[in-house]
Parts: structure tokens; C-alpha cells; sequence
């Protein structure tokens, strides 16, 4: 006996080990109860597994999942040969650091322009004139 708006579920089957399987992907079902009033009702519904298939979902993590991967992750920090002396660490606020980055840039560019503006740059083959430069290997 349910006291109104108590369900009753079950586990009835795991949908991906269903998929690797043989057995049919949906069931009809069928089901006799009766109310308080002693009234019976019969319902009839189909369990379709390949609703759900392909269908997206998110899977929850535990604090249990995270100490797992910090095990890893101190696993893999310990072979390795940078986290065997001491680890420098910069705090910087962020308008600081993107002042710096933007002055960091302007720098680089002002190198890269300087450097380009030192370059031999070739000529390109419409400016060049019949018999300035013959590049077929006879002499002129």
C-alpha cells in the first residue's frame, strides 16, 4: 500500500549493457492497482531503451573522482624532474599583467619592424627589365 503521490520505482535494466546485447530494446508493460476506494485500474505503457540512444548526458563527479586525479596528477609530478626543487610561483593582478603583456608586444613589434626594415627584399618578377637579369645560365 503507497500513501498518495508515493512512487514505487526499480532498477529494471542498464541501457548500455542492454545495447551490447541481444535482448530487445523495448518492452510493453502492463499494470493492476487499486485505490483507496478498492477501484482497479489497468495501465499499459512501453520501456523504450533506444529513446534515450545517442542522446547527451552529464555525468556528476564525486570528491572522490577529484583525489583520484590529485593522486595522478602527484604521481606524475613526482617523476618529474622540475618538481624536485622548488617551484617558483608569480602572483600578478590581472590589469598588471595585461599592462605588461600589451608593453611586451609593442616591444616585440618594434624589433620585428626594425629587423624587417634591415632586409634585402627581392624584387619582384614584373619589375624587372628584359636583360637586366637573365637567370637561364648563358652569358650576355
Amino acid at each position: 500500500m503507497f500513501a498518495p503521490g508515493r512512487e514505487f520505482r526499480m532498477f529494471f535494466d542498464s541501457a548500455p549493457d542492454r545495447y551490447a546485447s541481444d535482448l530487445p530494446m523495448s518492452f510493453k508493460v502492463m499494470t493492476t492497482y487499486r485505490d483507496s476506494s478498492f477501484r482497479r485500474y489497468n495501465e499499459t505503457f512501453t520501456v523504450d531503451f533506444d529513446v534515450q540512444r545517442g542522446a547527451m548526458y552529464t555525468q556528476v563527479h564525486s570528491l572522490h573522482d577529484a583525489v583520484k586525479v590529485l593522486k595522478d596528477i602527484s604521481k606524475v609530478l613526482g617523476a618529474s624532474a622540475i618538481a624536485r626543487g622548488p617551484i617558483e610561483v608569480v602572483h600578478e593582478e590581472r590589469a598588471v599583467f595585461k599592462d605588461r603583456q600589451a608593453v611586451e608586444h609593442k616591444a616585440r613589434l618594434a624589433e620585428f619592424e626594425a629587423l624587417e626594415a634591415r632586409m634585402v627584399r627581392p624584387v619582384e618578377r614584373d619589375e624587372i627589365e628584359p636583360g637586366d637579369d637573365d637567370h637561364s645560365g648563358t652569358p650576355s
